[in-house]
């Protein structure tokens, strides 16, 4: 309960990260989710996330989550970015590798909570990418939280580009400007 909570106030902090009501250009234009809740702990379609989610989003912080790695079978999304009530909301991203294949290990949709909309929302190289690590160095790792970072930098560039962009129209942009797989 100690990370349920810690999630939802740091949802809330990201609305207002200086502390003053007053200034608007500290807020993020995107929150990248590495982090799912197994159906298995609240039900596949526990709404606990998502009254936070729709809020950031509401004040324009686009949010992402990393689709997991619990493939290759359906419906394998955590919650909440398994949440489908719109075509666009709960964002989510999985992976492929230099082939354009998608990973064994990217979970993978159709959405379980909403409707049958198409989960992931998109896919980004998610196999062998060089990072960092802890205390220094460079590993190559693979999962949907190496995908993910990805689009992340899409929403980065979309709000360079069009600082006026809402959350659906940069999440539209990035499925209309992705490849059909």
């Amino acid at each position: 309960s100690a990370t349920l909570s810690d999630i939802l106030q740091a949802f809330q902090w990201a609305l207002n990260p200086d502390g003053d009501d007053g200034t608007t250009d500290d807020v993020p234009d995107v929150i990248l989710n590495s982090w799912g809740v197994p159906a298995s702990l609240f039900g596949p379609c526990d709404a606990t996330f998502w009254q936070a989610i729709d809020n950031v989003e509401a004040a324009g912080i686009v949010t992402i989550f990393a689709a997991g790695n619990e493939g290759p079978d359906p419906q394998t999304i955590r919650n909440p970015a398994s949440r489908a009530s719109s075509p666009i909301n709960s964002f989510c991203v999985g992976a492929v590798d230099n082939y354009k294949v998608v990973g064994s290990f990217s979970s993978r949709g159709p959405a379980v909570c909403g409707s049958e909309n198409i989960k992931p929302e998109v896919v980004a190289p998610g196999v062998s990418i060089r990072s960092s690590t802890k205390g220094g160095g460079y590993v190559l790792m693979t999962g949907t939280s190496m995908a993910a970072p990805y689009i992340a930098g899409m929403v980065a560039l979309a709000r360079q580009y069009n600082p006026d962009a809402t959350v659906e129209e940069i999440k539209w942009a990035i499925i209309e400007s992705a490849e059909d797989l």
